[in-house]
């Protein structure tokens, strides 16, 4: 297989999630505890989302973001919003892949 990270996933196929699967009291355990955490991401990232479309929506007829707005979001949103502005600013440039925020 050409991907690079392959080795280390095959060895958490083998290693890890076996290990894990034993302190979840089995496959099946572990299994709705992964569903649990997955519907727990998607609903947080759906809330950021929304939160970040609120905040967007505030933005002055010139584009800008009043910095108060940005600075009474939590954490998660005020990256979210980093990330939408600079992809905006990418594609209005010319380069939609070439942009990054830390």
């Amino acid at each position: 297989n050409s991907d690079a990270s392959y080795g280390l996933r095959n060895a958490a196929r083998l290693e890890a999630a076996p290990a894990l699967a034993s302190l979840c009291g089995g496959d099946a355990r572990l299994r709705a505890r992964l569903d649990a955490l997955r519907g727990q991401a998607e609903s947080l990232g759906e809330w950021v989302a929304a939160e970040a479309d609120a905040r967007l929506s505030r933005r002055r007829a010139s584009g800008e973001l009043p910095l108060e707005i940005y600075r009474a979001a939590p954490e998660p949103v005020r990256h979210e919003v980093l990330q939408r502005l600079a992809l905006a600013a990418a594609r209005a440039a010319g380069h939609a892949d070439a942009y990054a925020v830390p």
